[in-house]
């Protein structure tokens, strides 16, 4: 069920005459917007994950969200502290990462539902991170549109999240938002903490600065801040747009015409002297000569009176392509990050790069940037027919990084890497899904890598791609059947067919087969793109159930959710109760207090699978 949160927002939500939000805090402390809060994020698998308490949402009532709106109002509601932990990144280190408690973030999403519909209409159309109809897609789309740039700035911010100050957000907060326990939920929030989780020195960690990775707000609150940056580089734009007005780009390039008017003169020499008859071996030579020196030399040149930028940004990753001078390009920069010391956050110079990007790439959400720089470039592409055609000169060339993904597949254990080959590797964990599963799998996780680079100017080096994804689906299935490769073709076929059953008497197929690859330069998606090693996700559908009876004994008192967290897994370790929840494909269904306990405690005696469903 799709719930419009804006309508039922825009109907409750009142402004004074200054356009600040004067209720919000009674808004989201509300019983209604809590279970609402609560539907939007039941079905999600992190909420299975337990935060620094150990409490998910499994056994949620209620009397919960009754007892949570007390809280609120009375204001002695304390959001436990996030549990961090640590994930790896592509080049080594690891980047932290704050685990909120499943309950808390039912408040937070209250809080950042109500952030959403007043601060969206109000953000920049430069910003495409965390924003509804927006992504990554949307902001290379705009970088694609860049024809001729000849400089680009790749932004980057010491530390972002981690230095964010909540004095400055609380600042920008107060232009939309007049309402004392709204703010005072907003320093609970960002006091929180964090426990460093670590079985050997678990200890709590207080938080001064910086909104934490992982939360539900965070990113709202981040876009906040950064909207400044955005208002800034806009009024900059404008700027040089009036400057500009009634000037040209280009001028032509005096070197250029020096020569064009030398042969000019040595042409009308030639022509008096053979009318004389006379020799002009030399002259003809020194004007051919000029020609090739002339060839060399660009017939225009940037008109420096003329300089214009365009901008985008992607949560705290943000590009500004310069049509103008490296030194224009330099104290750009520089103004950029004064700008930035005002919101107390620190530009990294050094990471902050200048590229000429004719000659070298630049680097924007996983993508290769580069500019065709004249019509004698070698760089060619191939048209539908297989065809060498030549790129039209200034045109933005996109390109996935192949080698970084083949080092993701790597980490992610499709394959080794020796010494020169590659060895194929099984992905153990998938052995013992239906094969038609298995293959489902592969499919999607080379879908998602088509899907995302669906755009990019390379799209033909995905065959190599899909030849180690299959070699490794291959591999996976020799495991499951404890058989050679030779019989894994000889039963499933070159493209790794299989057939299932949908229905009575009806049958499918699925294979892993490679779908014809074409370059697409504007095919890009309106969704925001998914990580695409994340398993395949089951969705079921959203439905309030604390109104329901007990799906055991049908009692109607004291009604909790139970939450399971494998859905459809083949040999979880899965009570009985739960397995029959799971194939029904269910996430969680409501039981007596009474029933839940017996469940948890292994005294479930049985129920019929009709009477869940």
């Amino acid at each position: 069920m799709n719930v419009d949160y804006n309508d039922i927002l825009s109907k409750k939500l009142e402004f004074n005459s200054n356009g600040k939000c004067t209720n919000a805090f009674k808004v989201l402390s509300e019983v209604e917007s809590l279970r609402l809060s609560y539907n939007s994020l039941k079905s999600k698998p992190g909420n299975m994950v337990f935060g620094s308490d150990k409490v998910t949402f499994d056994g949620i009532s209620l009397k919960w969200f009754e007892n949570t709106n007390k809280t609120l109002n009375t204001e002695t509601y304390r959001p436990k502290p996030s549990r961090r932990v640590y994930i790896p990144k592509s080049n080594g280190k690891q980047r932290p990462l704050g685990i909120a408690g499943p309950r808390d973030k039912i408040v937070q999403q209250s809080f950042k539902l109500i952030l959403e519909h007043i601060l969206e209409p109000k953000f920049s159309i430069f910003s495409h991170g965390f924003r509804p109809n927006k992504g990554c897609h949307t902001a290379l789309r705009e970088v694609r549109r860049w024809a001729g740039v000849p400089w680009i700035i790749e932004g980057d911010i010491k530390s972002f999240f981690d230095n964010i100050d909540h004095h400055v957000l609380e600042s920008l907060l107060k232009k939309h938002f007049s309402e004392t326990r709204f703010f005072n939920l907003f320093w609970k929030f960002v006091k929180a903490g964090y426990m460093e989780w670590d079985t050997n020195n678990l200890r709590f960690v207080s938080t001064d600065v910086g909104v934490p990775q992982g939360s539900i707000i965070g990113p709202i609150l981040s876009n906040l801040i950064l909207h400044e940056l955005d208002l800034y580089i806009e009024k900059y734009m404008e700027k040089l747009e009036i400057a500009r007005k009634g000037k040209v780009a280009y001028k032509t390039n005096p070197e250029y015409s020096k020569f064009a008017n030398k042969n000019i003169r040595l042409g009308n020499k030639i022509t008096k002297l053979m009318e004389e008859g006379k020799d002009t071996k030399a002259l003809r030579k020194e004007y051919v000569l000029n020609i090739r020196k002339r060839n060399k030399i660009k017939s225009t040149q940037h008109n420096p009176e003329y300089t214009k930028i365009s901008y985008v940004r992607y949560a705290d990753d943000w590009m500004v392509g310069v049509w103008g001078t490296h030194k224009f390009a330099v104290q750009l920069k520089h103004l950029i990050g004064e700008f930035l010391e005002g919101l107390k956050l620190t530009l990294s110079y050094e990471k902050t790069k200048i590229t000429k990007i004719k000659n070298k790439r630049a680097k924007f959400l996983s993508t290769y940037i580069s500019r065709v720089a004249n019509i004698y470039a070698t760089r060619k592409r191939l048209d539908t027919k297989g065809r060498k055609v030549r790129i039209p000169t200034g045109n933005i060339w996109m390109t996935a990084p192949i080698t970084e993904i083949t080092n993701k597949l790597i980490d992610k254990g499709f394959l080794t890497r020796g010494e020169g080959i590659f060895k194929f590797l099984r992905i153990p964990q998938f052995t013992v899904l239906p094969v038609k599963d298995i293959i489902l799998r592969y499919k999607s996780i080379l879908k998602g890598l088509l899907n995302y680079y669906s755009f990019a100017d390379n799209k033909m080096q995905f065959l190599k791609i899909h030849w180690m994804l299959k070699e490794s689906l291959i591999k996976t299935l020799m495991n499951k059947h404890n058989c050679s490769k030779k019989s894994i073709v000889s039963k499933y076929g070159k493209n790794i067919t299989t057939t299932y059953k949908v229905g009575k008497g009806i049958d499918k197929q699925i294979d892993f087969n490679l779908v014809k690859i074409s370059r697409s330069p504007m095919k890009f998606l309106a969704t925001e793109a998914q990580d695409v090693f994340v398993p395949l996700k089951y969705k079921i559908a959203s439905r309030n159930l604390f109104e329901s009876n007990c799906v055991n004994c049908n009692s109607s008192d004291n009604i909790e959710m139970h939450h399971i967290k494998h859905i459809k897994t083949i040999n979880a370790k899965l009570s009985s109760f739960d397995k029959m929840v799971a194939a029904i494909n269910r996430k969680q269904v409501p039981l007596c207090r009474e029933c839940h306990i017996k469940i948890h405690t292994g005294k479930y005696k049985g129920v019929r699978l009709n009477k869940i469903s």
